[in-house]
């Protein structure tokens, strides 16, 4: 199966000359980007847009992948905070911000000779609230894994098969997803480095999937897998120092266990 969906992914990613990717250090990017480089070679170039709601290690993370499949690498920050939208965490928040990175994308692309841009959506992403489909509809991006049909768990498979670095990496949506929709308060930077420097204390204890929540001024919750909940507690000490340090004083820990997109299902 895995050979037959790299022909697919690879015919697919042909068609396209010159291609810029939109990268964000993902897997399904990272795939993308490793298929337009097996096709394309050095015509090919990676785009991230870094915007406060990016953590610095995602920057990292992609300067060391575009390392190691030798693509040529353009990070640009841009304030998605100055949309009021975004700052308040609108419903379509996704969609605004979505737009603002993509047009920069397109812009940078098009000084670099790019004829066309591509992301990473998978065909799952089909079944889940995604506003910021509608903006890459309208900004013309080209899906090719929804083109083949290529959803996450063949996304994890063919990087696994590929040897891609970060196979097995999860999901990190932007630290925006932490807070609930329509903020009574902006959510500024300060606020958003608070809330990943909490989950850097976080990743030292947890192996799975965690998200660091804001419940309100000075409040977060913890959610992790079930399987964690344990360890959590045996580190609470050590937790409620550094997160109180970030200004964050009542800490709780959600006894359901970690689910993506939780404020998706609140609202």
């Amino acid at each position: 199966m895995l050979p037959d969906l790299e022909r697919k992914l690879q015919k697919e990613l042909s068609r396209y000359q010159y291609p810029a990717v939109a990268f964000s250090a993902g897997i399904d990017s990272t795939l993308v980007l490793a298929s337009a480089v097996k096709i394309h070679g050095n015509q090919c170039v990676a785009i991230m847009v870094k915007n406060e709601a990016v953590p610095q290690r995602e920057v990292e993370e992609a300067r060391r992948i575009a390392d190691f499949l030798k693509c040529p690498l353009i990070v640009k920050e841009i304030d998605v905070l100055s949309l009021d939208k975004v700052a308040r965490n609108n419903k379509k928040r996704c969609y605004y911000c979505k737009k603002m990175m993509l047009r920069e994308i397109k812009s940078i692309a098009k000084t670099q000779g790019c004829s066309v841009v591509l992301d990473g959506s998978n065909s799952d992403d089909h079944n889940c609230y995604r506003p910021g489909a509608k903006a890459c509809k309208e900004e013309g991006i080209i899906s090719p894994l929804q083109n083949c049909g290529i959803n996450k768990t063949n996304v994890h498979n063919l990087a696994r098969y590929w040897e891609l670095p970060n196979w097995e990496k999860p999901s990190s949506p932007c630290l925006l997803t932490r807070f609930p929709y329509d903020m009574e308060i902006p959510i500024t930077k300060e606020l958003l480095i608070a809330v990943e420097q909490g989950e850097d204390c976080l990743r030292k204890i947890c192996r799975s999937n965690f998200r660091l929540r804001w419940a309100g001024q000075g409040s977060v919750r913890i959610e992790v897998t079930e399987g964690e909940m344990e360890a959590i507690l045996k580190h609470r000490q050590e937790l409620c120092k550094t997160l109180g340090d970030l200004g964050f004083h009542k800490i709780t820990m959600d006894l359901y266990p970690f689910q993506s997109g939780r404020f998706d299902m609140e609202k």
